[in-house]
């Protein structure tokens, strides 16, 4: 669960070949490059929100339901705010949008 101002890394902004479900092997681009401290090598995980959670007598909004989709590495091909990665792991297709986090 994460709460409402917990901010990503960056997103999956699009995909090298266009199909109906990108997965394990597929290249995405994402919205990160040098500026951002982006290195070939660094590797990323792939989260979605699912829901969100309240309180169930109040309604108080008490954070997101985030679920890891997966983890991605980048390549060589890093530019100022965008780059290359390889999807290494997916438990779901991975969609445009969803969110990143850099892996230690």
């Amino acid at each position: 669960m994460a709460p409402e101002n917990f901010h990503f890394f960056g997103t999956i902004s699009g995909f090298k070949k266009q199909k109906n479900l990108q997965h394990q092997g597929d290249i995405a681009f994402i919205d990160r490059g040098n500026q951002q401290g982006i290195k070939p090598g660094d590797k990323l995980g792939i989260y979605r929100m699912t829901g969100y959670v309240s309180q169930p007598y109040t309604g108080e909004f008490l954070g997101n339901i985030v679920e890891k989709i997966g983890e991605l590495r980048v390549t060589n091909d890093i530019e100022e705010t965008v780059a290359t990665a390889q999807i290494i792991y997916s438990k779901k297709a991975v969609v445009l949008g969803d969110m990143l986090l850099l892996l230690q």
